[in-house]
C-alpha cells in the first residue's frame, strides 16, 4: 500500500492553519510580507499542489478499492474454509459416534461371549482384559501395565513366558489345552500376535475358552465310536429324508460294500430282492416315527453270497422328542440259523440213533441169544458187544456226535488185547473223521472182527498179530474209505460152515447201513476183511 507523505499531505488540505494562512495571504488586505511573491506565481503554486493532492486521492482511491476487494475475496475464502470445517466437524463427530457404537459392540460382544481374553504388549504387560479374565486370573484394573507373569493364575501353566517369547519372536500361533488348578476344568489356550495395521507385533493375545463339557462330551463320543467301531453287528444310521449318513466297520463286512460307497446313498439300496412282508413295509415306508418290529431278511453281497440278516430299527430324537435321525443295527446270523440246523439235525439224529440203537440191541440180543448155548455165555457176549457200542457212543459224544476218528474206534476196539506191553496191532492209514453213522456201523464191524480174532484167531495168541490198513480213494468223483484187516501169527484157520449174527453184523450191516462192499476170507494164516464204504461229501 502507497503512504503519503505527511509535507504533501499537508498542503492543500482543509485545515484550521492553512485556512488561516490563506486569509492573511488573500488579496482583501492580507499582507505578504516582504518575502511575498507575486500573484501570478502564487496562484500556479497552488494549482499544482491542489492537481498533486487530487492525484494523490485517486491513487488512495484506488489502493483502498482494491484493498476493499481484496477483503472481500479473503472473506469469501474464510466463509468456504468454515463451510468446509463445519463439514469436516460434522463427519468427524459422525465417525466418533460409529467408533463409539463398534466399541461399545466390541465390549459387549466380549462381556457376552464369556471368553477370556487378555492383551499384553511386547514386555508382556497388561494392556487390556475381558470381565471373564478376572476368574482365571484374578485381574482388576489397577492391573493394567503390571506383568502378567506376577498375577497369580487359577490354571496350570508354567511355561507362559516361553510361549509368549516364541510367538513374539516367531509370529507364530500355539494353541494348549490347559487344566484348571482344581483339576477338573479343562481350557484352550491360544496365544496369537497382537498385529498393527501395518501388520507390526505389537503385542499378544491370549484366548481361554472353557472346553470342560466339550471335552466330556468328545470322551462319550470317543468311547461311543469305539464301542459301534468294535461291534460285529453293522450298526449304520440315516438321515430324515432316508440317505445313509454313517457305516461302521462290521457293516462294511457284513454288507460288502465300503463306506464310500455306502454313504450318501438312499436306504432303499438295501432292500432285498425277495425282501420278507416286514423288510418290504419298512424300506417303503418314508415315515419311521416309532420303533418297528425286528425283521428278518437276506442280503446278497457283491460277490453273490447270501447272508441272512436280523434287523433292528430305532429313532434317534432330539431332547424335545423330534426324530432327527434313524439307526439300524443289522446281525449276521448265519451262525445261529447253522445252530438251528444242527439242531434240529442233532435231534433228528438222537431219535433215530436212540431207534437204530434200541433196534440194534434188541438184533444183538436176539441173535446172541440163539448163538449161544447158556445164559452165562449169553451174558458175556451180550454185555462185550453192549460195551463196543457204549464206547464208540462215547467217541461220538466227546464231538459232539459230529463224528468220530477211524483211528480212534480201531484203538479203542483193540485196547484190551494190549496187556503186558503186548503190541498186537498196527494200524496204517491217513488221519480220517468218520460221521456218525459210519463211526457206528465200522465200530459194530470192528468190534465183532477183533472178538473173534481174540477167541479163534490173530489175538487169541500171544504171537498173533493184526495189521489194519486204510486209504481214501475217488470213485465215481465221490470219496471211498478202503480199510483191509489182515490177521497173523494165529491158529490155523478154516471158514465156518455156517454164517453167525457176528458175521451178518460185519457184512450186512456195512451194506445195508452205508451202502458199502465187504470181503471177508478165510486163509489159513488168518482171516482177511476188505471194506469199501462210500465216505459222506463235505460241505
Amino acid at each position: 500500500m502507497r503512504v503519503l507523505k505527511p509535507s504533501i499531505l499537508g498542503k492543500g488540505i482543509n485545515t484550521p492553519q492553512n485556512r488561516a494562512a490563506d486569509r492573511h495571504g488573500s488579496g482583501d488586505g492580507g499582507h505578504i510580507g516582504p518575502a511575498d511573491m507575486p500573484m501570478t506565481i502564487v496562484g500556479k503554486s497552488k494549482a499544482l499542489r491542489i492537481r498533486a493532492l487530487e492525484e494523490a486521492l485517486r491513487a488512495t482511491r484506488a489502493e483502498l478499492q482494491a484493498v476493499t476487494d481484496m477483503h472481500e475475496k479473503t472473506s469469501e475464502e474464510y466463509r468456504s474454509i468454515n463451510e468446509e470445517l463445519q463439514a469436516l466437524n460434522t463427519e468427524l463427530g459422525s465417525e466418533n459416534a460409529s467408533l463409539a457404537q463398534i466399541a461399545n459392540d466390541i465390549h459387549n460382544l466380549l462381556d457376552s461371549t464369556r471368553i477370556a481374553v487378555v492383551f499384553l504388549d511386547k514386555r508382556l504387560r497388561i494392556r487390556h482384559f475381558t470381565p471373564a479374565m478376572t476368574e482365571l486370573f484374578r485381574l482388576n484394573h489397577s492391573d493394567r501395565g503390571r506383568p502378567i507373569a506376577d498375577i497369580s493364575p487359577l490354571v496350570d501353566y508354567p511355561q507362559l513366558a516361553e510361549d509368549a517369547e516364541r510367538v513374539l519372536r516367531e509370529r507364530d500361533v500355539i494353541e494348549r489345552i490347559l487344566g484348571g488348578i482344581d483339576g477338573h476344568a479343562r481350557f484352550l489356550l491360544r496365544i496369537r500376535p497382537y498385529l498393527t495395521a501395518d501388520s507390526m507385533v505389537d503385542g499378544l493375545v491370549l484366548t481361554f475358552v472353557d472346553v470342560t463339557h466339550s471335552q466330556q462330551e468328545n470322551t462319550e463320543h470317543a468311547r461311543l465310536a469305539a464301542i459301534v467301531n468294535s461291534s460285529r453287528d453293522a450298526i449304520f444310521g440315516f438321515s430324515p429324508d432316508d440317505r445313509i449318513v454313517s457305516w461302521n466297520p462290521a457293516a462294511e463286512r457284513i454288507f460288502g460294500l465300503p463306506a464310500a460307497q455306502a454313504i450318501g446313498q438312499p436306504l432303499q439300496m438295501l432292500q432285498p430282492q425277495d425282501a420278507s412282508p416286514e423288510a418290504e413295509t419298512f424300506f417303503n415306508n418314508g415315515k419311521r416315527e416309532q420303533q418297528c418290529p425286528i425283521f428278518e431278511m437276506s442280503w446278497v453281497r457283491p460277490n453273490g453270497q447270501s447272508v441272512p440278516l436280523e434287523v433292528n430299527y430305532s429313532p434317534v430324537r432330539d431332547d424335545q422328542g423330534n426324530m432327527i435321525a434313524g439307526k439300524i443295527i443289522a446281525r449276521d446270523i448265519t451262525e445261529r440259523r447253522q445252530s438251528e440246523r444242527h439242531n434240529e439235525m442233532m435231534l433228528g439224529e438222537l431219535n433215530h440213533r436212540v431207534k437204530n440203537t434200541l433196534a440194534s440191541v434188541q438184533a444183538i440180543a436176539v441173535q446172541t441169544l440163539a448163538s449161544t448155548h447158556s445164559l452165562s455165555e449169553f451174558r458175556t457176549v451180550f454185555v462185550e458187544r453192549l460195551l463196543a457200542l457204549s464206547k464208540t457212543h462215547n467217541l461220538l459224544a466227546s464231538e459232539a456226535w459230529q463224528g468220530a476218528n477211524l483211528a480212534s474206534i480201531l484203538d479203542n476196539e483193540l485196547a484190551p488185547y494190549r496187556h503186558e506191553g503186548r503190541q498186537c496191532a498196527t494200524l496204517t492209514g491217513d488221519d480220517l473223521k468218520l460221521d456218525s453213522k459210519a463211526a457206528l456201523a465200522l465200530a459194530m464191524a470192528i468190534h465183532e472182527l477183533a472178538t473173534n480174532a481174540g477167541k479163534y484167531g490173530a489175538l487169541s495168541v500171544r504171537e498173533g498179530q493184526v495189521e489194519v490198513t486204510w486209504k481214501i480213494r475217488q470213485h465215481d468223483t465221490r470219496p471211498w474209505l478202503h480199510m483191509v484187516w489182515t490177521e497173523r501169527g494165529g491158529p490155523s484157520v478154516k471158514r465156518p460152515t455156517r454164517q453167525g449174527f457176528g458175521t451178518r453184523l460185519i457184512t450186512d450191516g456195512i451194506v445195508y447201513e452205508l451202502g458199502g462192499e465187504v470181503k471177508l476170507d478165510y486163509p489159513s494164516t488168518g482171516v482177511i476183511c476188505i471194506f469199501d464204504v462210500p465216505l459222506a461229501l463235505k460241505e
